[in-house]
Parts: C-alpha cells; structure tokens; sequence
C-alpha cells in the first residue's frame, strides 16, 4: 500500500500544467528583437500586421492616434503547487504568468510613431 501512495505522489509532483493565449508570434520577442523589425516613422501599419498579424486589441489615443496592441501570456503551475491544488480540489492554488504587452502607435498617416514591449512576471494564489 504505501508503494502504491508514493508512487502516486511522486506522479503527482511531476505533473506540470501549462497554458498559454495570446499572440505567439511575439513570445520570443525582446526589446532589442522588436527595435531591429520596427523603425519609428518608416514602418506601416501594413509591414506591422504582416510581421505580427492582427492585434488584439485598436484604439485611439487622447490625440487620435491609433494604437495596436498585441499581447501573449503563458501559466504555469506543476510540483508541489500541482500536488497542493490536487488534493485540495481546486481550492488552493498557485499560478506562474509570464505576459508581454507591444503596443504601437501610429501616426495619421499610417506610419509607426512609437512602439514599447513590456515583460512582466506574476505569481497567482487562489484560496
């Protein structure tokens, strides 16, 4: 009986759960990636959507510019924060994000006037 347990725990540790959503062509991107692809005031909206698809999200700014925002998140949880939320049914557990936000903005005539890529990391509990 007890191999029994410790296999099961064992099993369970080594468990991970993943999910990602979003754009994934700029999971992989770095500032220095995305500031060789985009040239402020030579880019178009047409090269940006070839190079990355369609955005999420389109919006004017307080000075009508248009803004495109892609975003691509990933979750993660596995081991003991797994095991953690397996045994409590759901009811207690940990979460790891990684999410990157590229947001550009254009100018009237089409032509990328600014650009930022933020990375930022989470850790998520539930109880």
């Amino acid at each position: 009986m007890s191999k029994v347990v410790l296999i099961l725990v064992i099993s369970a540790l080594s468990l991970t759960g993943c999910a990602s959503y979003g754009n994934k062509v700029i999971m992989n991107e770095t500032v220095e990636t995305v500031s060789q692809k985009i040239v402020k005031g030579k880019t178009t909206k047409e090269e940006i959507r070839a190079m990355y698809g369609d955005p999420l999200k389109t919006e004017f700014n307080a000075n009508g510019d248009l803004m495109w925002t892609y975003r691509f998140s990933k979750e993660t949880h596995g081991g003991a924060d797994f095991l953690g939320c397996l045994f409590t049914l759901g009811i207690v557990c940990n979460r790891h994000a990684d999410e990157k936000h590229l947001v550009i903005l254009f100018d009237a005539q089409g032509t990328v006037k600014n650009f930022d890529l933020t990375t930022s990391e989470a850790t998520f509990s539930t109880i």
